[in-house]
């Protein structure tokens, strides 16, 4: 990985020469599983 464009929040976090692209995909996952969570509750 590509430190410095991981820290600066980057898309695309891989690291020069790599042979695959590694890709960041922001989610909110608490609020995914809240909402999951109170679709069982009710």
């Amino acid at each position: 990985l590509d430190d410095t464009a991981n820290r600066q929040g980057k898309r695309s976090v891989h690291d020069t020469g790599a042979k695959v692209r590694t890709l960041v995909i922001p989610a909110d996952e608490e609020s995914v599983i809240a909402r999951e969570t109170l679709s069982v509750l009710r």
